[in-house]
């Protein structure tokens, strides 16, 4: 049982510096720190962060996750978000629709990265539509995860739980005291809103092929940049968004959090928790 009272205990100092304000970052190398050195002490704790740092899963999700924050800095620089938006506001979709539809596109981005696009994208509507900030936050989170009905990794209880999470979502927190601005159909918001799927699609696409993620988000930045016509101007956007994006921001947090979860497993504090799980039936 000493295992389970050392996760707390890190639990606990994570929860307690989060309190204070730190970054998430140095809350969770504290936990990370104080659950590795009593459970495992110093060499176990190395043993377990050297497994860790050479697994290349591990590298390539926190890739991903940077890659992602790049890919959505820079097709916001390139001016593509807002071209396909534009497209599915010409295609009769806006308000809390378009809400809906923005973040269910975005959330095929499968790493924490979707969120970044997602948000930013709802909050420029939720202005429009003169909400406040807790419907939309709601909505973004819940349509994000409507890959569960895509991709093969959901059992039929987290099918269900996603469905009754879409439906309540369409009426929590969404009804506007304002209008979204009315936007006639015309074939130039149709290719804008090509330019900006296809980056957005490409990457869980080659993941369905097989490919890594990381890889498959390179190609997704790639595409982003040819569907731009490369120039001087389409450069100078490029280096802009790629210094927007503070990558690392997103990247440290879970690069992080996945090797606690590494010393996590072990510490062999996940067999005690199934064991005493287990005993209550």
């Amino acid at each position: 049982m000493s295992q389970l009272a050392y996760l707390l205990a890190s639990i606990a100092i994570m929860v307690a510096l989060s309190a204070l304000g730190l970054h998430v970052a140095f809350c969770i190398l504290a936990g990370l720190l104080v659950l590795g050195l009593l459970a495992l002490g110093p060499r176990g704790l190395w043993a377990a962060l050297s497994a860790g740092l050479t697994d290349l899963s591990i590298w390539d999700i926190t890739a991903s996750v940077a890659l992602i924050a790049v890919l959505g800095s820079v097709m916001r620089e390139l001016g593509q978000l807002d071209e396909m938006m534009d497209g599915l506001r010409s295609l009769g979709i806006r308000g809390r629709s378009l809400m809906a539809v923005s973040s269910a596109l975005l959330g095929l981005l499968p790493v924490p990265g979707g969120a970044i696009l997602s948000a930013s994208v709802v909050d420029e509507e939720r202005r429009n539509l003169k909400l406040g900030e807790k419907g939309p936050a709601t909505a973004n989170l819940l349509f994000r995860h409507l890959n569960f009905f895509i991709y093969p990794l959901s059992p039929a209880l987290i099918f269900l739980a996603n469905l009754a999470s879409s439906t309540v979502s369409s009426f929590y927190g969404l009804r506007p005291s304002g209008t979204s601005p009315r936007r006639p159909f015309n074939t130039k918001d149709l290719a804008g809103l090509l330019k900006g799927l296809i980056p957005i699609l490409a990457a869980p696409v080659l993941g369905s092929l097989g490919f890594w993620l990381s890889p498959s988000l390179c190609i997704s930045i790639l595409l982003s940049l040819l569907l731009a016509k490369p120039s001087k101007e389409v450069l100078k956007k490029v280096l802009q968004g790629l210094r927007k994006s503070k990558a690392h921001s997103f990247a440290v947090p879970v690069l992080l959090a996945l090797l606690f979860r590494t010393v996590f497993k072990a510490s062999g504090a996940s067999g005690v928790l199934r064991t005493l799980l287990g005993k209550m039936g």
